[in-house]
C-alpha cells in the first residue's frame, strides 16, 4: 500500500490546490455564502470521488487536467448533499469530520443556501470549463441524473422514510445514496475521454461495484454507532461475517470489470483493495 498512499496523496494534494484556485475566483459571490460553502468544502473530505477519476485517467495515460472539471463537478455535488443531509429537517447532525456542521456555524438558511450554491456551481462547471458540446451535455445528462430524483435525491428519499423492511430496500438506497454519485465520477470519467460506447459500459459497472463496495465498508465501520437501532445499515438483515462476503464478492466483481478494460490498472486494483479492508 506504500506506492498507493503515495498517490493518494498527491492526488489529494493536487485536487486541494486546484480547489482552491477555483474556489478563489468565486469572489464575487457574498461573503457570508462564501464563507459557509469553504467551511464544508475544505472540512476535510477523502476524496474519493476525485481520486477515482484521476486513477481512471492515468490508468488511460491522460491527465489531471482532462479530468478536473468533471473530479471537481461530482466533488461539489457531494458537498452540497451533505450539507444538506446534516440539516436539522434531514439527519440533524451537529458534528462532521469533527467540526460543527455548516447549519450549526452559519444558520440553517445559509446552509441551505450554500448547499444550493454548490449545486449550481458544478454545472456552471461542467457547461463552462467541458469545450466539447457533445460531451458538455453528456456530462450535463449524467450529472442531473446522478444527482437528481433518480438518483441521489432518491435515495435520500428512502433514506428519510423510515426503516427499510428488507435487504433489497436498504441495498436500493444506498446505490442511489452513495452509489450513484461514485458511479458517475467513473462513467463520466470515461465519457470525458472519448472512451468507446462498450467500454463505457464497463466502466458504469465499474462504479456500481465501488459504489456498492465502500457502502458495505461504511457499514461495517458504523456497526459500533448504528446497532440495529435504525433499520438501515446491513446488519439488520446479515450477520458480520456474510457481510465480509458480500464486501469480498463486490470487491472481486470490481476488479473483474477492470480485467475486461484496456489501461494500466495497478493503482485502481490497490484502490479497490484500500476501500475494502479500510478502517476510516
Amino acid at each position: 500500500m506504500t506506492n498507493l498512499s503515495h498517490t493518494l496523496d498527491k492526488y489529494r494534494i493536487e485536487f486541494e490546490s486546484r480547489l482552491q484556485a477555483e474556489f478563489d475566483s468565486w469572489d464575487h459571490w457574498p461573503e457570508t455564502l462564501r464563507k459557509a460553502s469553504a467551511h464544508s468544502l475544505f472540512g476535510g473530505g477523502k476524496r474519493v470521488r476525485p481520486i477515482l477519476a484521476f486513477l481512471i485517467a492515468a490508468s488511460r495515460g491522460a491527465s489531471v487536467d482532462a479530468v478536473f472539471p468533471w473530479a471537481l463537478a461530482v466533488e461539489l455535488i457531494h458537498t452540497y448533499s451533505l450539507i444538506h443531509d446534516d440539516l436539522p429537517a434531514m439527519d440533524d447532525d451537529e458534528m462532521r469530520r469533527g467540526r460543527p456542521t455548516c447549519h450549526k456555524v452559519f444558520g440553517e438558511a445559509n446552509a441551505i443556501l450554500a448547499g444550493d450554491a454548490l449545486l449550481t456551481q458544478a454545472f456552471l462547471i461542467v457547461a463552462g470549463q467541458v469545450h466539447e458540446s457533445r460531451t458538455s451535455q453528456s456530462l450535463v445528462k449524467l450529472l442531473s441524473e446522478s444527482a437528481g430524483g433518480a438518483g441521489m435525491v432518491g435515495g435520500q428519499i428512502y433514506d428519510m422514510s423510515g426503516r427499510l423492511e428488507d435487504l433489497d430496500q436498504i441495498r436500493s438506497m444506498q446505490s442511489l445514496k452513495t452509489g450513484a454519485l461514485i458511479r458517475a465520477a467513473i462513467e463520466g470519467t470515461a465519457i470525458l475521454l472519448d472512451v468507446d460506447y462498450e467500454d463505457q459500459l464497463v466502466y458504469r459497472s465499474l462504479g456500481d461495484q465501488i459504489g456498492s463496495l465502500f457502502q458495505i465498508t461504511d457499514d461495517l465501520l458504523d456497526l459500533d454507532e448504528d446497532g440495529n437501532d435504525d433499520g438501515k445499515n446491513l446488519i439488520n438483515h446479515l450477520s458480520i461475517a456474510e457481510i465480509e462476503r458480500l464486501r469480498d464478492q463486490t470487491a472481486e466483481s470490481a476488479r473483474a470489470k477492470l480485467e475486461r478494460l484496456s489501461g494500466q490498472h495497478d493503482d485502481l486494483l490497490a484502490f479497490i483493495e484500500f476501500i475494502r479492508i479500510r478502517t476510516i
